[in-house]
C-alpha cells in the first residue's frame, strides 16, 4: 500500500484538505443530533452537505449539516484542533472525504500551527504531533474505514502557501520563483499569520502572528446588519451570508455588499498598522503573497498600501495544498523534520 501524503489545514472556520490532485473544503462547524437518526440513511443532499461520522461510539454532524440539523453546533476555536474526539471527528471527516471508497489508507500528514504558537510552545507541537498519529477505526457515512497516520509533520501555517507558489505538484522546486525576500499574509478566520522567507529559508524575527482576523470583519457584518435590519445571525451563518453578500429581508433579498466592504476597511486599516511590528522594513521586501480566507476581504485595501501584492490563485485552498507539496518535496528528497 502506498503511503500517501495529505495537506491538512484545520482551519478555525473550515477544514480543508489536499491528497493526489483532490481537494476539500468544508466548514469547521461540528455538532451532535439532540435525537439521533438512522445514521446509515444517506439525504437527498450532496456530499459536502450531508456531512456526519462515528467515531469512538460517538455520532457527529459536521459543516453544513451541523448548521442545518443541531442546535448545540459550533466552530473550533482551540490552537489545538486535535484533542478532544470532537476535533479528531472533524479531521477524520476530511480525510474520509479524500479516501472516497476505499476502506484502509496508510498515510503522512502536513500541517500547520500559528506563527506565535509554533515558535513558542514546542510543548505543543508535540501533543498535535502524537493526537494525530496512529491507526483511526471510524464509520464515515455509514462506511467502516481505517486510516494509518505514520507521520506528521507540523509547520508554520501560511508556510503552505509559500511552498504552494514555490513548488510544483509533484513538491519540485520553481526556481523562478524564489525571490530574495517574500512575506506571506496568509488570512484565517482567528489569525493572520505573517512570514518571512528569504531565499526560501525562515526568517523568524520578521515573522508573527495579528490577531486582527475574519472573525473580526464577521462579527463587524453581524453587528450591523442587526443594527439595520433587527436579524440576529451566528456566527457560523454569517461566514456563508458574506459569500452570498445578501440576507433575506420582508420576502426580500437584500444586498449588504456596503456592509461588509466597511466592516472589511475598518480591520483592513487595522492590519496595515500592525504589520510594521513584525516588519519594521517593508521596502526591502521583493514582493508579498496574500492568501488565507479572509483574503477576499482585505486584498482591495493591502494592494493599496503594499507594492507588488501577489493574490494566491487558491487562497483558502493554498495552505493545504502547499503541505501536501512539502510532504511530497520531504519524500522526494528524504529529509526528516
Amino acid at each position: 500500500m502506498t503511503n500517501k501524503i495529505i495537506g491538512l489545514d484545520l482551519g478555525f472556520s473550515n477544514t480543508k484538505a489536499s491528497c493526489n490532485g483532490d481537494t476539500v473544503v468544508f466548514p469547521s462547524v461540528i455538532g451532535t443530533p439532540s435525537v439521533l437518526k438512522d445514521v446509515q440513511h444517506l439525504s437527498s443532499y450532496s456530499l459536502l452537505d450531508d456531512l456526519f461520522i462515528e467515531y469512538e461510539q460517538k455520532v457527529f454532524y459536521l459543516g453544513k449539516k451541523a448548521i442545518r440539523e443541531t442546535t448545540n453546533h459550533q466552530f473550533t476555536l482551540y490552537t489545538d484542533k486535535a484533542d478532544f474526539i470532537a476535533d479528531k471527528a472533524n479531521f477524520l471527516t476530511a480525510i474520509g472525504l479524500m479516501m472516497k471508497e476505499d476502506s484502509i489508507w496508510e498515510c503522512d500528514i502536513v500541517t500547520g500551527l500559528p506563527v506565535h504558537e509554533y515558535l513558542a510552545m514546542p510543548q505543543l507541537q508535540n501533543k498535535i504531533k502524537n493526537n494525530l498519529t496512529g491507526i483511526f477505526d471510524f464509520t464515515f457515512r455509514g462506511e467502516s474505514k481505517t486510516i494509518c497516520i505514520d507521520n506528521v509533520h507540523l509547520i508554520l501555517q501560511g508556510a503552505g502557501s509559500y511552498y504552494d507558489y514555490i513548488l510544483d505538484e509533484e513538491g519540485n522546486i520553481i526556481k523562478e520563483h524564489v525571490s530574495p525576500k517574500v512575506v506571506l499574509i496568509d488570512i484565517g478566520f482567528k489569525t493572520t499569520n505573517i512570514i518571512t522567507m528569504e531565499y526560501a529559508k525562515f526568517i523568524g524575527k520578521e515573522s508573527g502572528t495579528l490577531y486582527t482576523a475574519t472573525k473580526d470583519i464577521h462579527n463587524e457584518i453581524k453587528k450591523q446588519i442587526f443594527k439595520t435590519y433587527h436579524l440576529n445571525y451566528d456566527l457560523t451563518q454569517i461566514d456563508e451570508i458574506a459569500k452570498k453578500q445578501s440576507i433575506e429581508y420582508k420576502g426580500k433579498t437584500i444586498s449588504i455588499s456596503s456592509i461588509i466592504e466597511e466592516s472589511s476597511a475598518m480591520y483592513a486599516e487595522k492590519i496595515i498598522a500592525e504589520l510594521p511590528i513584525i516588519l519594521p522594513n517593508l521596502n526591502d521586501i521583493h514582493y508579498f503573497i496574500l492568501s488565507g480566507g479572509g483574503n477576499e476581504f482585505i486584498y482591495p485595501y493591502l494592494k493599496k498600501h503594499l507594492h507588488q501584492v501577489i493574490c494566491s490563485p487558491r487562497p483558502q485552498l493554498s495552505n493545504a495544498c502547499g503541505y501536501e507539496k512539502y510532504g511530497l518535496f520531504l519524500k522526494k528528497n528524504k529529509v526528516r523534520t
